[in-house]
């Protein structure tokens, strides 16, 4: 049977990285020995995120690392050359998931292929999307160990093509836009205002720096239309994660 790593970047996520570390612990609860290692590359936290991830290593199999932020895919990469899974989930710090996930994974369903989309399912509308989905490309998020990240910013895997197949039954959950911390919410916009150019220079820029802040405060900031997935989800959620 395959067995899997998770590996994530994390800088300053001290509300998300705990409704992140919720989510795998369920999914350690189910998984156990498949699920290898927690891999989290902390970029110089300012906040309590490290002090949080040392207290869930009294419960779950995490490496912590520390490397100086410079570019998404250096820290990426020097997460997974940590990981020893067959396959690695890289969620972002501030996603959950469904708790089918783990199931699906040990009935050996991404055997399939080497690379796996899913869905994804902003929390709230923010500059760019309102409540809908992603069904392709963007959103890849498992993939077999092996390749490394490319770019700086805008990151792809080597062998990365067009036509990922797209688990449905699994959704994942952007949930930057749940941070209720006005500091927090601004300061993540400003730290995507750094790397501007590169950004630009690889197709698509950080949007604007209060972007998760409006987001934070519009009208519609919480789970919705969960039913647009699979009328199943609504019982596939974590209460202490996802709503």
């Amino acid at each position: 049977m395959s067995t899997l790593s998770i590996a994530t970047i994390v800088q300053d996520e001290e509300i998300p990285i705990k409704w992140y570390l919720e989510c795998c612990k369920h999914t350690f609860s189910i998984m156990k020995d498949n699920l290898k290692e927690i891999v989290l590359v902390d970029g110089g936290s300012q906040d309590n995120t490290v002090n949080i991830i040392k207290e869930y290593q009294k419960e779950l199999p995490i490496i912590l690392l520390e490397r100086k932020w410079d570019y998404t895919a250096n820290q990426q990469n020097f997460g997974l050359e940590h990981c020893t899974g067959d396959y690695v989930f890289t969620p972002d710090a501030d996603m959950t998931w469904t708790n089918n996930l783990s199931d699906i994974f040990l009935s050996n369903y991404f055997d399939r292929a080497k690379y796996w989309d899913f869905m994804l399912l902003f929390t709230v509308k923010d500059a760019y999307h309102y409540f809908k989905k992603w069904p392709i490309g963007p959103n890849m998020r498992m993939h077999k160990r092996g390749p490394k990240w490319q770019r700086k910013y805008h990151v792809t895997l080597e062998g990365q093509t067009q036509g990922i197949p797209v688990c449905k039954d699994v959704v994942i959950f952007e949930n930057s836009c749940r941070i209720k911390d006005d500091k927090a919410l601004l300061w993540r916009g400003e730290r995507r205002q750094v790397c501007r150019k590169d950004m630009e220079d690889e197709g698509a820029g950080p949007g604007p720096s209060d972007r998760f802040y409006l987001a934070a405060h519009s009208s519609d900031s919480e789970i919705g239309h969960i039913n647009e997935y699979n009328s199943n989800l609504g019982n596939l959620i974590l209460p202490s994660t996802n709503g």
